[in-house]
């Protein structure tokens, strides 16, 4: 069954701006300039479901505008799959399942983001990879979805042990410890170090320091507060190869 997003309790990080024909991160949306952006704000996923602004002093939020609706296979209108239940579906995909599950969550939240029109985004439900069928294929399809997040958007506690498909552009760091036994990327958003991810010591066909790469991960997010009193944000994957990145050519660098 379909639900609004609200319902869900979930929040709209970034919307689609008609005006300009692109995606706007939710953070540069404020009482001063909410009437640029008035009557111009859609879902990000679909672009069919308008979205207003609610503006409260501790918690302002977008929401759906009734009786505006989400387009099918639009994965705001679905139900949060339980973390545990996302867990075991994963455990079953084979690499190569893992793999195509990756590439099709970065071309459609990387690549295509800004590149498609209204049409062309609305994708049916078995298309969309932020959307799982978690019953046997013997039984009725019970479809959904995934919370997506971009690195660029704001983390605090509340999101602490979350499950989230991460997903934007970014670049990175490798740190090996020197007995070798753990290593990690370190990962900088608009050159600011924002996460670290726990990898493989012996992991091959790393990153490359000071180039630019898209970047989808389906993990955890934990938040952690050094002796500094700073966040420093870690992503424990899901599992260990739930991480994908592209390097970003010239026609995708602003």
């Amino acid at each position: 069954m379909k639900r609004d997003r609200m319902a869900n309790k979930r929040k709209f990080d970034e919307f689609y701006y008609s005006a300009e024909n692109k995606i706007v991160s939710f953070d540069k949306l404020n009482e001063d300039n909410r009437l640029l952006y008035e009557n111009k704000m859609f879902c990000p996923d679909c672009k069919t479901a308008k979205l207003g602004f609610v503006v409260k002093q501790d918690n302002s939020y977008l929401r759906t505008i009734p009786p505006s609706t989400h387009s099918e296979g639009c994965f705001y209108a679905y139900e949060i799959v339980p973390t545990q239940v996302a867990i075991e579906y994963f455990k079953e995909l084979s690499p190569a399942q893992i793999k195509n599950r990756l590439d099709s969550l970065m071309r459609r939240l990387c690549l295509e983001k800004n590149n498609c029109s209204v049409v062309d985004n609305c994708l049916n439900e078995q298309d969309n990879p932020l959307l799982l069928n978690i019953n046997p294929p013997t039984k009725k399809k019970n479809i959904k979805s995934l919370r997506e997040k971009s690195v660029n958007a704001s983390f605090g506690k509340e999101d602490d042990g979350e499950l989230f498909v991460f997903y934007g552009k970014v670049k990175f760091n490798f740190f090996k410890q020197e007995k070798n036994e753990y290593a990690y990327l370190q990962i900088l958003v608009k050159d600011k170090r924002k996460f670290s991810i726990n990898i493989s010591p012996n992991a091959e066909n790393l990153p490359q320091k000071n180039k630019e790469y898209f970047f989808v991960a389906i993990g955890f997010f934990l938040y952690k507060l050094h002796k500094e009193k700073y966040p420093a944000f870690q992503i424990k994957l899901s599992r260990a190869d739930s991480i994908k990145w592209k390097e970003i050519h010239a026609e995708y660098k602003e």
